[in-house]
Formats: structure tokens, sequence, C-alpha cells
């Protein structure tokens, strides 16, 4: 009789540990979507307000850390006050120490990581069409990243769940 509860709740336990774990896959695929559709908002923020001109780079991150929150509101305001505190050096070496010590923890692919990466080495230092056009080209890129991520989430969300589940039912399966 003991050994028979003990069975079943280790049954149930492994159950929802196997389907947890494909639903986290899942939830996991959604918030990089997410990340991804909230950073192209920020490319477009930027270039108007480059477009405009009414701002310089500091004051543009400043501004962006205010529409932001978790690890993306750290990083724009840690860029921002590092360009004021050190004006001398290179927004590239700024952006990749703020994106090592901040960007741990997003979901972005290490791609996706790249390209934002690669943005703050051309930022800056260009006239302003070429960062308008800049901007553009990562605008494209990261819609590209979002077409891919909403095709993958369609392919594969339903079999990660499924997956899960069905796991735990062949663990359970096997025990008992």
């Amino acid at each position: 009789m003991k050994i028979d509860v003990l069975k079943i709740i280790g049954s149930i336990c492994i159950l929802f540990g196997c389907s947890a774990v494909g639903f986290c896959l899942v939830d996991q695929m959604r918030k990089r979507l997410q990340e991804l559709l909230f950073l192209r908002k920020q490319l477009a923020f930027m270039e108007g307000e480059i477009r405009h001109g009414l701002r310089n780079l500091p004051e543009i991150m400043f501004s962006m850390e205010q529409r932001c929150t978790g690890e993306w509101k750290v990083f724009f305001h840690r860029v921002a006050e590092k360009m004021y505190e050190e004006k001398n050096a290179p927004l590239t070496e700024i952006w990749k120490d703020t994106m090592r010590e901040v960007l741990q923890v997003s979901r972005l692919t290490v791609k996706q990581k790249r390209e934002w990466e690669e943005l703050g080495e051309n930022l800056g230092y260009l006239d302003c069409e070429m960062q308008l056009v800049l901007l553009q080209i990562c605008q494209e890129h990261f819609q590209d990243f979002i077409r891919e991520e909403q095709e993958k989430y369609k392919k594969h969300a339903r079999l990660y769940q499924t997956m899960g589940v069905m796991s735990g039912i062949f663990l359970v399966v096997i025990f008992i």
C-alpha cells in the first residue's frame, strides 16, 4: 500500500517535471520573440531621434532607458552613463563591455547578440546619414530574426509541449 502511494506520487512528479520542461522551452521561445520585437521598436525609436537630430547619442540612450524595463533598462542606462563619464572611450568598447555585464540573461541567440554588438561597433562615429542607413539595415536584420522566430514558434511550440508530456508518460511507464 505504502509503495503504491509512493509510486503514484513519483509518477506524478515525473510527469509534471517532463511536461514543465516542454512548456518552459516554449516560454523561452515566446520571450525571445517578444525581446526581438522590443528591440526592433527601440531601433526605430533611435532612428527617429537621430533623424530629427534633437539629441546627442548619450541623451538618446537615456531616453531609451525610460522606455525599457529589466536588463535593457540597465543596458541603456549604463551605456549613456559611461558615455558621459568616459568621454574619450569609444562607443564600441562601452557597448561591448555593457553587453558582457548586463545582457548575460538575454534570451537572444548568439547570432542575434552579434548583430546587436555590430550596431554598437558602428554607431556614433559615422555621419548622420550613415547612422540612419546602419539603423535601417539593423532593423531589417531584426525583422528577419523575428520572422525566423515566428516560424520556429509555429513549427516547434506544439511539438515541445507534446514531447514534454509524452516523455513524462514514457518514463512513468518504464519506471512502473
